[in-house]
C-alpha cells in the first residue's frame, strides 16, 4: 500500500509468528529494491500484534483506507472485523481480499481454493 497509494501513513499488523517474520524480511527487501529502482513510497510501520487489541482501535477508526487480507478467515473473525469497521469514520474505504462471509459459512477444501 505504501508504494501504491499516497497515504500519509500505512500501518500493518500481523498476529502470527511466521508471517510476521516474513513481513520483517520483506521490509528489508522492499526498501532495497525501491531504492535500487529510485521509486518513492510513503511512510509505513509494521508490527507484530493483534488487530483486535484495543490499543489499535484509534488507528483503525481514524483510517481513511483499511486493507484486510481476510482470505482464510472464518465467519467469526469476519464478523469481528465487521463490528470493528462499523466505527470507521464516514467515507472510509475497506479493501478486502474476499467478501465478508455470513456467520453460517464454513471453509471447505472446495471453497478454500477460491474457485
Amino acid at each position: 500500500m505504501a508504494a501504491a497509494t499516497p497515504c500519509k501513513l500505512c500501518w500493518g499488523v500481523e498476529k502470527a509468528d511466521i508471517p510476521s517474520k516474513y513481513a520483517e524480511d520483506m521490509n528489508v527487501n522492499f526498501k532495497k529494491w525501491m531504492g535500487w529502482y529510485g521509486k518513492v513510497y510513503g511512510d509505513y510501520k509494521l508490527m507484530k500484534g493483534d488487530f483486535f487489541d484495543t490499543a489499535h482501535r484509534e488507528k483503525i477508526t481514524n483510517a481513511t483506507i483499511v486493507f484486510v487480507n481476510n482470505f482464510a478467515f472464518g465467519p467469526t473473525v469476519d464478523h469481528m472485523l465487521k463490528e470493528r469497521f462499523a466505527d470507521l469514520k464516514d467515507g472510509a474505504r475497506i479493501v478486502s481480499s474476499k467478501s465478508f462471509c455470513p456467520l453460517n459459512f464454513r471453509i471447505t477444501d472446495r471453497n478454500l481454493s477460491g474457485e
